[in-house]
């Protein structure tokens, strides 16, 4: 069986590896996530783990492989020899159902990896992500499995009945530099302040004097963040929506920070977002509500996509390089990857339409983004590398749209502010 498909960025991949038999590769291709890792999303995975049911590309098989046996153990989907119950555990298994249950496992501390992630935080994920060891008798009878329920029972171990508080000193990226300096942060409840005092020794300073920046949890977003520009290996970006009690900003800061440790990694994202879930009013006995669910996907939430985009100015003359980032029910983007402020943002909610431009548009592979599904709106124009990416972010962001009424947000209702009149592009 081979096939051409396109990866998650909507890149084109290569055909379908020729298996090691004909029943492997009809157990492996039954789920149609299989045709990429399911820990980094990497195209064409050719490893298999046998105890997890889990199809990997060769670099989260590597990690794999540092597990203990009796939690993963690895073969080669075209070198190895499998027996029948071997293939069996794929059959039943599958990344689409092996997903619903450990990536859950990570709802209050990490992003899942993707192909872009580096070795080192690969391995610190995979290890937090599996350490419970497998779960193949959870899912051995795939059609009376719920995968909500499984959820459910794993975040409970991971609310708290009182607010965390936590201090220290982190390496902070410059607002308009790439030099990084140690900054001392507190987080209480409900905020996560910052100064920027002289560090003398690893305790807290004597004299803090007026905090450079005070943020209210319940308008933050944390994520794992790694670059090799980042001061260590294992970094967090902290997306801020300023603005009064009343919320009345569009200005969003993004600020990033690095620790020493994948442990302080763990506490502090995990620290920020527990007390972001009691501000939110998630208690243990609102798991399996409607309510419970969406404030546990809101604590949870990354970024959805990322990348560079092309998008028109003002009134629509010219065009300049964007790096668009899309999460909650915002589109933000800016100027560069590490840029501390957005230039601009987009709500996207039920009300937005999204679609591809006609190719009548002087420019190819565009979107456009219009903020009512009706009538004149604002519209806001992009451009992609190719014809797959573009559909590949009008699909996602589509699925943004409707799933708006999911997300928690103190301000749905805020219309975006930005720069750029409507542009003017033909309705599709």
């Amino acid at each position: 069986m081979s096939t051409i498909g396109y990866d998650e960025g909507g890149s084109e991949v290569a055909e379908r590896p020729e298996l090691a038999s004909q029943a492997l590769e009809a157990a492996v291709y039954n789920d149609p996530l299989n045709s990429w890792c399911a820990d980094c999303s990497a195209a064409d995975p050719d490893w298999a783990s046998i105890s997890l049911g889990t199809v990997l590309c060769i670099q989260c098989a590597g990690v794999h492989r540092s597990l203990p046996p009796e939690i993963s153990k690895i073969k080669s989907l075209k070198l190895d020899k499998w027996t029948n119950a071997e293939i069996e555990v794929l059959r039943v298994v599958g990344n689409t159902l092996a997903k619903s249950i450990y990536d859950s496992r990570l709802s209050y501390t990490h992003k899942r990896v993707s192909f872009r992630t580096p070795m080192g935080l690969r391995q610190f994920i995979l290890q937090e992500k599996y350490g419970g060891g497998p779960a193949v008798e959870d899912v051995a009878h795939p059609a009376a499995h719920n995968a909500a329920v499984q959820i459910a029972k794993m975040s409970t171990s991971l609310l708290a009945d009182s607010p965390r508080r936590r201090e220290g000193w982190l390496m902070k990226k410059g607002k308009d530099t790439d030099k990084w300096a140690p900054r001392w942060f507190e987080l209480d409840f409900p905020t996560l302040t910052y100064w920027a005092c002289d560090k003398k020794g690893d305790g807290k300073p004597e004299i803090l004097g007026v905090p450079k920046e005070t943020m209210r949890l319940t308008d933050t977003m944390v994520t794992l963040r790694s670059d090799r520009t980042f001061a260590t290996k294992f970094g967090l970006q902290i997306t801020y929506r300023k603005g009064d009690q009343d919320g009345d900003s569009n200005e969003f800061r993004n600020f990033f920070v690095s620790v020493e440790s994948g442990e302080a990694l763990t506490a502090w994202l995990n620290d920020i977002r527990t007390n972001k879930g009691l501000l939110l009013g998630l208690d243990k006995s609102m798991i399996g509500t409607p309510r419970g669910t969406a404030i546990l996907a809101e604590l949870s939430r990354e970024v959805v996509r990322e990348g560079w985009l092309q998008k028109t100015g003002p009134k629509g003359t010219g065009w300049k390089k964007r790096w668009v980032t899309l999460h909650d029910n915002r589109l933000l983007y800016y100027s560069s990857e590490f840029a501390a402020i957005a230039k601009g943002n987009i709500v996207i909610n039920r009300e937005c339409r999204v679609e591809p431009v006609p190719e009548r548009v002087p420019h190819n592979h565009c979107f456009i983004v219009c903020t009512s599904q009706v009538g004149v709106g604002r519209s806001y124009l992009f451009q992609a590398e190719t014809e797959a990416t573009a559909a590949s972010w009008v699909e996602t962001i589509r699925s943004v749209c409707s799933n708006a009424d999911l997300i928690v947000s103190p301000d749905a209702t805020v219309p975006p502010e930005d720069s750029a009149a409507a542009v003017g592009v033909p309705s599709p």
